[in-house]
């Protein structure tokens, strides 16, 4: 029980962490915020790691929190620009409007639960077979693939094809400031939702992970686009076709990791 809750912590990261670039990408695609999340695949079951109470109330809170953050900081952006501008409502607005009354719908109709609902199934695979049997057309996965660079201008790839060979500091660095966007967000909702009450995480390893998260970030992010190249045998005009966003965190979670285990060894 003790090892659950220290490496709890592990696990809210990576979810929150996939919850961030979810909504980052339906913000840059013009989406409005979900009512509903469903997690497929046997792969989701790891976030019973992270919440292991029924109903995943403690992350259906975490997750409204990183939605909302993201969305109302674009909101204000939205307004401070909108007083150098007319009075005329952006299409931004006009989304961020549409996603306040759907998620206000969804309460009103929920009013036990949080804004979004978290939906998990005893067989997650077998939702994920259902959901490819039931669609009605022939859908190529290009057209409607979508992927975010991870930087802090949010550029979608499908719009700005970049190759290996773009890759450059100011682009590093520009990758670098949204990661540690990320990490700050994530310990502010700490200080807001308390994860040592809501989760049982321990207090230590907390303490521990906003360290080694951010330590070497840029070591990692390079490791991770080196190893990339590598697999491309050196041929650079190939695109980039993942989120860098992730690579300084895979390294920051296994040394995380590695040291709760450590540090469980010797005590």
């Amino acid at each position: 029980m003790r090892q659950d809750a220290d490496f709890r912590i592990v696990f809210l990261i990576f979810y929150s962490a996939i919850i961030y670039h979810l909504a980052k990408l339906m913000k840059a695609k013009g989406l409005e915020m979900p009512a509903y999340i469903t997690f497929s695949g046997t792969g989701s079951k790891v976030i019973d790691f992270a919440d292991p109470r029924p109903k995943l109330k403690g992350l259906s809170k975490l997750t409204e929190a990183i939605f909302l953050d993201i969305y109302q900081a674009a909101e204000e952006g939205s307004d401070d620009e909108q007083q150098t501008g007319d009075d005329r409502p952006t299409e931004e607005q006009d989304i961020l409007a549409a996603s306040a009354d759907a998620l206000a719908a969804n309460k009103a109709a929920h009013p036990m639960s949080g804004f979004i609902d978290l939906k998990q199934y005893e067989n997650p695979k077998e939702i994920t077979c259902k959901g490819g049997l039931m669609i009605d057309e022939d859908i190529d996965i290009d057209d409607i693939k979508s992927v975010l660079l991870g930087d802090v201008n949010n550029t979608l790839l499908e719009d700005k094809p970049l190759d290996y060979s773009d890759i450059t500091n100011e682009l590093i660095n520009n990758i670098l400031s949204e990661y540690k966007n990320f990490v700050e967000m994530f310990f502010r909702l700490h200080k807001n939702l308390n994860f040592s009450k809501e989760f049982g995480a321990n207090p230590s390893t907390i303490k521990l992970a906003k360290t080694i998260l951010t330590s070497k970030a840029k070591e990692y992010l390079l490791l991770g686009i080196e190893q990339q190249q590598k697999e491309l045998i050196e041929d650079q005009s190939v695109e980039i076709s993942e989120s860098l966003f992730f690579y300084p965190l895979v390294g920051g979670l296994n040394k995380l990791a590695y040291d709760i285990y450590e540090e469980e060894l010797a005590q």
